[in-house]
């Protein structure tokens, strides 16, 4: 069996429910902008939208400049899964992934220091209890986490908040993120080995883009994965299970080059796994700072492996709410 999730735990910790009328989802008033991520040391901010020109419709001048327009926000709810995770089968081992955005302890790194001194970035006590709440709701038995600190933050975590939800095993690892978060993993199953691609090349990525739909060449990008995959080998009560735990680079279209060059690279692990086990049981989950439509989920399909999107409840439903 091969997989792969396109769906993970959002990291907003109140999300406002849906309602629906005649057919269609009607989306709750929009939260304020969320901040900004993943953007490298010493870039430059966007600029900012000067807004449409319009001519005076009542004549009472000419070239004044109309209003700017607000900016566009995606309203609060679920958009690519369910709010609720459904009830776990009995003998079902669920996995899942969780990007809990900057998951940090109050102990200071002596090692970070300035823009990225992490005892400034200490997550708030009840941020926290939220994300535990969370966690505990979605009952996960192998739960991948993205944007952790360290392995000495995850397992206070656990100890804190969740000692009595059987984590008994956990891993977490610096991916080569300039900012230090980690990719870890939450388990109720031995974790036998784990490795990461830090220095994995991409450049010859470029030579598996076959058919349309590729985003254009970009020299300064797909040179190594932005954070690398955390591959994790788990005994699920003597059922070897291999995961790919992702978290492909952030920002808009201009680095659609990267994340599918990402998503090609991960791609071919599972390959090489499959080759050396064709009865090999693979997933590759987390956070693919991608919509479902775009070409980097796609490439996993079109490799041929199945995901949670493929088992939507609601497929033809012409919106993006399922």
């Amino acid at each position: 069996m091969t997989t792969f999730s396109i769906v993970s735990l959002a990291c907003a910790l109140s999300v406002a429910p849906l309602s629906w009328q005649d057919g269609s989802p009607v989306a709750p008033a929009a939260p304020s902008a969320p901040a900004k991520q993943d953007a490298p040391a010493g870039s430059k901010a966007p600029k900012a939208s000067d807004g449409k020109k319009a001519g005076s419709a009542s004549g009472t001048g000419s070239g004044s400049k109309a209003a700017k327009e607000p900016k566009k926000i995606r309203p609060a709810g679920v958009w690519y899964g369910v709010e609720k995770a459904p009830e776990k089968k009995a003998g079902a081992v669920r996995i899942a992934a969780y990007n809990v955005e900057n998951l940090f302890d109050a102990v200071d790194d002596p090692t970070l220091q300035g823009e990225y001194d992490d005892i400034k970035m200490a997550t708030k006590a009840t941020r926290l209890q939220a994300i535990a709440d969370e966690i505990k709701r979605l009952d996960a038995d192998i739960l991948c986490i993205e944007e952790v600190e360290s392995l000495e933050a995850l397992t206070w975590f656990r100890d804190t908040y969740l000692k009595d939800m059987g984590y008994a095993h956990l891993y977490s690892e610096d991916v080569g993120y300039y900012r230090g978060v980690e990719q870890a993993c939450l388990s109720r199953f031995p974790i036998k080995s784990h490795a990461t691609f830090v220095t994995e090349d991409l450049t010859d990525m470029d030579a598996l883009r076959d058919g349309e739909g590729w985003a254009g060449k970009k020299p300064d990008q797909a040179k190594k994965f932005q954070r690398s995959p955390l591959k994790l080998e788990i005994d699920v009560n003597g059922w070897p299970v291999t995961i790919y735990s992702v978290h492909f680079k952030a920002g808009g279209k201009e680095f659609d080059y990267q994340r599918e060059s990402e998503a090609l690279q991960t791609i071919e692990f599972v390959k090489q796994d499959l080759a050396a086990n064709p009865a090999a049981n693979v997933a590759v989950m987390g956070d693919f700072n991608a919509t479902p439509s775009m070409k980097a989920p796609k490439t996993f399909g079109a490799a041929g492996m199945k995901g949670a999107y493929d088992f939507r409840a609601n497929k033809d439903s012409g919106t993006k709410d399922l």
